[in-house]
């Protein structure tokens, strides 16, 4: 029993730290685009617009994109349910980066907004507080990941270089050093 429930507290970090790295990244990628728009007018005019909101408002268009996307979560397991395994998984990924990208954008811009009513501050504190949980949690295991990946790239390299002679080895470790050169010199 104590088996599952440390089965069950790591799985529950793992998808935490996943949703956080899709936060991170595709709001990142989100924040770029829009960085990216050539549409200086309309950005200072949208700005102006969300710094004047009152926070109650600000909530609404922080959860929209949930409320709105959300659904699409269920038409992955509706699929998946009806044997379109392919297709419910693409649906999944895509409503889950496409939510945590929007609700990150929204996030940073509404943040000050978000931030002044005392219970989502509260909240937005958890959050820290489990992201931290999650880390630390999960932080053996990545060690031990990350110390088997070491010593399988100590293994490869060991048994390339007793197949070094090969003529075709020589051609993959010159093509490899080519592509270090030529990321070097870009």
């Amino acid at each position: 029993m104590k088996q599952l429930a440390k089965f069950f507290w790591f799985t529950l970090a793992a998808i935490f730290l996943i949703e956080a790295w899709l936060w991170d990244y595709v709001g990142g990628f989100l924040r770029w685009l829009y960085d990216i728009i050539p549409l200086a007018a309309l950005k200072a005019a949208l700005a102006r617009g969300l710094d004047k909101l009152p926070a109650p408002l600000a909530l609404v268009i922080f959860v929209i994109p949930i409320i709105l996307l959300e659904p699409l979560k269920l038409v992955a397991i509706w699929l998946l349910g009806h044997h379109h395994v392919v297709w419910g998984v693409v649906t999944f990924c895509f409503a889950e980066a496409f939510t945590a990208g929007i609700v990150a954008f929204l996030f940073d811009a509404l943040r000050e907004k978000l931030l002044s009513m005392p219970w989502f501050f509260k909240l937005y504190e958890w959050v820290l507080q489990v992201n931290a949980w999650a880390h630390e949690l999960v932080r053996p295991y990545k060690e031990k990941i990350l110390e088997e990946m070491r010593e399988l790239r100590a293994w490869a390299q060991e048994k390339l270089a007793a197949h070094g002679q090969s003529p075709f080895i020589r051609r993959l470790v010159a093509l490899r050093e080519q592509m270090r050169r030529k990321s070097k010199s870009a």
